[in-house]
C-alpha cells in the first residue's frame, strides 16, 4: 500500500477547518469591491442610455 501524507496538519479539528474555508466567504467585501461594482453599474447605465439614444 501506498503511504500517503496528511492532507490536513496541524491537529485540527473538522471545525476548524470548516470555519477556515468559511469565513473567507462570510467576510464583508472591502472599498475595491464596492468601487468596481459601482462602476460596472455606471458602465451599464451608460450602455441603456446609449441604445435608447440610438433607437430613438
Amino acid at each position: 500500500m501506498i503511504k500517503r501524507n496528511q492532507l490536513v496538519l496541524g491537529n485540527k479539528t473538522y471545525a476548524d477547518i470548516t470555519n477556515d474555508i468559511c469565513e473567507l466567504v462570510e467576510r464583508i467585501p472591502g472599498w475595491q469591491y464596492f468601487a468596481g461594482l459601482l462602476g460596472a453599474k455606471s458602465l451599464f447605465l451608460v450602455y441603456i442610455l446609449a441604445q435608447g439614444v440610438t433607437i430613438a
